[in-house]
């Protein structure tokens, strides 16, 4: 969330959430017991574990949230012009030190558009700086657990009071993913605005429960989506499918590492890719990195 402040009487919006919040957890102690509730509720889980078991948000200055976004976007795109350069170029490639099938993988063309559609960057976010422990370029989790967060968090009674004094605004990080993920198919050669999709990984990732919320929120706005185990899609060397559905677009979330040691089960989901069939994102040269 962002908050610019709209008094100079308190130093920080964190001081001023837990100067309201106290009297109001003294009043309703159940409040952090349903908060975890309504998380789990919400699906905001990694396996068994709630993603937030802290009754505050994370708070971002204007300031702060321009630094993190100048920065974030100059890293995907190096990230994009370095995929390119290696692609062609072997003596860069070969420092990525990838195992034969992986390089075969990220060789096979995929097509107009970027590696990787949707990224995420994990840092530490300093006074004076931004410290990363990784760029995940391949299949990041966090759009829709996030979205989801921020909603539970704006209902909750002590919001109210504190947007008396801070604007608080949060963001339409489904919206934004879905755009990205449509543009990225449209720039691939697709025809329409509003593609079956299918979201693929395996059904014991504990990152499901999210699927099921960018589920819910990508057909909402009017895009279909069928969850997808890769064991569960059909190649008939014309078309895939998933649970008796023909798919027109992958979004990815099964891993390249995944993909290698499991052949016979993604091979319909590498053989659609390799006839360039469905388009997949990120596609298979997009890989995480730390």
């Amino acid at each position: 969330m962002k908050a610019r402040k709209k008094s100079k009487k308190v130093s920080s919006p964190a001081e001023y959430w837990h100067e309201l919040l106290r009297p109001v957890v003294k009043k309703s102690p159940g409040l952090a017991k349903n908060f975890l509730a309504d998380v789990r509720a919400a699906k905001l889980t990694f396996g068994r574990r709630v993603h937030c078991p802290f009754l505050r948000p994370y708070f971002l200055s204007p300031g702060d949230e321009q630094r993190v976004r100048r920065v974030s976007e100059t890293i995907a795109a190096v990230a994009e012009r370095v995929t390119t350069a290696a692609l062609n170029d072997n003596s860069l490639f070969a420092q990525f030190h990838l195992r034969p099938e992986e390089e075969r993988l990220a060789r096979l063309p995929a097509g107009p558009g970027p590696a990787s559609t949707a990224s995420r960057l994990d840092a530490f976010l300093l006074p004076d700086s931004l410290k990363f422990t990784e760029y995940n370029g391949e299949s990041p989790a966090g759009a829709g657990y996030s979205e989801t967060l921020s909603d539970i968090f704006r209902k909750l009674p002590v919001m109210e009071e504190f947007a008396k004094r801070y604007e608080v605004h949060s963001y339409p990080l489904s919206a934004k993913l879905l755009d990205a993920l449509i543009a990225t198919y449209v720039e691939w050669g697709g025809k329409t605005s509003r593609p079956q999709m299918a979201i693929v990984d395996w059904k014991e990732v504990p990152t499901w429960s999210e699927f099921e919320i960018l589920q819910e929120r990508f057909e909402a706005m009017g895009v279909p989506v069928v969850l997808a185990d890769p064991r569960e899609l059909e190649f008939d060397g014309k078309q895939l499918a998933a649970k008796g559905k023909k798919i027109d677009f992958v979004y990815r979330r099964v891993l390249i590492n995944d993909i290698v040691a499991r052949p016979t089960e993604c091979a319909a989901l590498v053989k659609a890719y390799e006839t360039g069939t469905v388009c997949v994102a990120n596609n298979f040269a997009a890989r995480s990195r730390t």
